[in-house]
């Protein structure tokens, strides 16, 4: 069995010394997941056939290349982690960040991150401890607890997170950031008056913003709410793939951006939502005014996403719809 699974390894992963790039179903995903379980096990002096593997999720990109998780099921579970396709740097990358972000917040008391048990170089995968909880998302979504309640937490655990590398202030400009907007909105959007107001007011936004102090810190860089996990006391971050110095109001934008889609009916605690979370952030935090404009900006290229007809809209680009025509003009300050 281990003969197999380590030549079935070499053919899948690697070709010319490089991982090979194709992932065309979940078979192909699980037989690297077993290459690297074997690894991993042997590198952690756990006994492989303890532990029955599971698919969690496989992710499928361009060129055959997938991010896929799965379990390991024993005596615990544990997580297998690999994006497959990706070159050996990428994996090395991939790896550190981990291990820098559980650094940073392994000693916060309702804070924390994974831990890397072990990585595979062959594969590129981590072996993880695996998070029990549900994701923020659908925390909020089954009101599990309280929007401004997980916000405030959010907060602190972004603060946390933040003091593990340099933190630095540079003046505000977002001139870039507009005409990036612009370039990646097709010729007709959704309510594509409405829009137009919103775009105006977010330039106006930006403007007001122009030249105050902008925290700068290492951010998780794709801090979305199906990527922290809450078990009903601690938070937990996950997926640091994108973790580097940027600015702190990206993350925040992004996350409750997120948030005012959730549930358009709840478009008037969004202020409270807001407050909530910058409180939990502290000093890092910044000028609510460049706050609003990053939230703005994330609901805005949303928006220029939503196709014009509802007719080609999926489910997903409907439901979405739903939150950003309401909270994107709230944000703004557009009646």
């Amino acid at each position: 069995v281990i003969q197999f699974y380590e030549e079935a390894g070499n053919r899948l992963v690697q070709k010319g010394g490089q991982r090979v790039r194709h992932v065309t179903s979940d078979s192909d995903a699980m037989r690297v997941i077993q290459v690297a379980w074997h690894n991993l096990a042997k590198r952690t002096g756990l006994d492989s056939q303890d532990y029955k593997l599971a698919l969690y999720s496989v992710r499928k990109e361009a060129e055959g290349r997938a991010r896929v998780v799965a379990q390991a099921i024993g005596p615990g579970t544990l997580a297998i982690k690999v994006r497959i396709g990706s070159t050996p740097a990428a994996a090395a990358q991939l790896a550190q960040a981990h291990r820098s972000a559980h650094a940073a917040l392994e000693n916060a008391p309702d804070c924390a991150a994974p831990e890397v048990l072990a990585e595979d170089t062959e594969t590129g995968a981590l072996l993880l401890n695996w998070i029990e909880g549900r994701t923020v998302a659908d925390a909020l979504t089954e009101r599990l607890a309280s929007t401004t309640q997980l916000m405030e937490h959010a907060g602190r655990w972004m603060a946390v997170l933040h003091r593990r590398g340099a933190v630095e202030d540079t003046p505000f400009a977002a001139d870039w950031l507009l005409r990036r907007l612009d370039k990646m909105t097709p010729t007709r959007v959704a309510a594509q008056e409405r829009y137009t107001v919103c775009r105006a007011a977010l330039e106006r936004l930006a403007d007001t913003a122009r030249g105050q102090p902008m925290r700068r810190a290492v951010i998780h860089g794709d801090l979305t709410l199906s990527n922290l996990i809450w078990d009903g006391q601690t938070l937990t971050g996950l997926d640091f793939e994108n973790l580097g110095l940027h600015p702190v109001a990206r993350d925040a934008g992004l996350l409750l951006s997120e948030v005012a889609m959730l549930d358009a009916g709840q478009v008037k605690m969004l202020d409270n939502v807001f407050d909530a979370f910058s409180e939990g952030l502290g000093e890092d935090a910044g000028p609510p005014e460049i706050l609003r404009f990053f939230i703005g900006l994330r609901l805005l290229q949303q928006w220029v996403r939503v196709p014009h007809r509802s007719v080609d809209r999926t489910l997903r680009r409907a439901r979405m719809w739903r939150g950003i025509k309401v909270a994107a003009p709230h944000v703004l300050g557009v009646s």
